[in-house]
């Protein structure tokens, strides 16, 4: 219960009870209330410092992602050109080939060996496409397994 002060020179009303005790609650108080701004201060400096090596990590991750990407298209440029001249030469040794069996007849070797290349092509674009499809799908359906098993991402 709060009182009205009968002393002179107080302004305020006095709470009963109140003295050294209540007075020190209040320091203890204080000093809590201290004590979780500071630490709340250097959450946010460890929050920032954590923004800051994610982001750098980042930075990194795309520096060598696009080192990897040069170094593909050196390779590329230094190995394309052997490897076109191979592929050449295989094309010409099979198409030789054929025109023997067909009994010298060129035109027959050369249509055979274009409709074996297009062939090939067209089996390899179906692999490739199928094994995309078959592992998109598995990808969705562990995803759902893990959704459903309640494990979310």
């Amino acid at each position: 219960m709060v009182q009205a002060s009968t002393r002179p020179g107080l302004a305020e009303p006095v709470a009963e009870g109140r003295g050294p005790a209540q007075a020190r609650g209040n320091e203890e108080a204080l000093a809590a209330w201290s004590r979780l701004l500071s630490d709340l201060g250097e959450a946010g400096t460890h929050m920032r410092t954590l923004l800051l090596v994610r982001a750098e990590r980042r930075k990194l991750l795309l520096r060598r992602l696009a080192q990897r990407a040069i170094m593909g298209v050196v390779a590329l440029l230094a190995l394309g050109p052997l490897l076109l001249a191979g592929v050449a030469y295989a094309v010409v040794g099979w198409s030789q080939l054929l025109h023997e069996l067909a009994g010298g007849r060129n035109w027959l070797a050369n249509l055979a060996t274009g409709l074996s290349i297009l062939a090939l092509v067209a089996t390899s674009a179906w692999w490739l496409r199928h094994r995309a499809r078959r592992r998109a799908l598995e990808s969705f359906e562990d995803a759902m397994g893990r959704i459903a098993a309640g494990g979310g991402r």
